[in-house]
């Protein structure tokens, strides 16, 4: 039998074991099932439906929790300050995203947070912003990172073979 798998990720049917009835076997022994986590399945599924990887998923995920983060964050400004959209969505982006804008009020005054709540949402806000733009510089590394091995990987193949060939 010769099987790409390795004996940690398959395992011999159940036919193979002693029957506990002693009746038939189900399936010919000397068959294998690879055994797959659910995590594997998940990837394999996603990677033929949308031709997504798993960094694909990260990205996706790390962008639509930042927007999760925001939208709620910007409820807690209109909800609780009664500032405007636009003034909460420029918060929003200067406190979470580092962008460094100051919403005003019609007469042109800094608009300062004032109630407890909005105070300790915007902390948590902060925080969760900064983890998500920690998390998107670990994905621009290792994307940069995996990019470049795979060039170097394909270069040494490229030279090995012609080095091969000459021989």
């Amino acid at each position: 039998m010769d099987h790409p798998e390795s004996p940690a990720t398959t395992q011999p049917l159940l036919s193979q074991r002693p029957s506990i009835e002693g009746g038939q076997p189900i399936l010919e022994s000397g068959t294998w099932i690879r055994l797959a986590p659910p995590e594997a399945q998940r990837d394999d599924w996603l990677a033929r439906r949308f031709g997504w990887s798993r960094q694909m998923r990260l990205w996706v995920n790390l962008i639509f929790l930042s927007l999760v983060l925001s939208a709620v964050y910007v409820g807690v400004l209109v909800g609780v300050e009664k500032w405007t959209f636009v003034q909460s969505v420029f918060y929003a982006a200067s406190i979470g995203y580092s962008v460094g804008m100051v919403p005003e009020n019609a007469a042109g005054e800094d608009l300062n947070l004032e109630d407890d709540v909005a105070i300790l949402c915007t902390c948590v806000y902060a925080f969760a912003s900064m983890g998500c733009l920690a998390c998107v510089g670990a994905l621009l590394v290792q994307h940069v990172l995996t990019r470049d091995e795979k060039f170097v990987r394909r270069e040494i193949e490229r030279i090995t073979k012609e080095s091969l060939d000459c021989i």
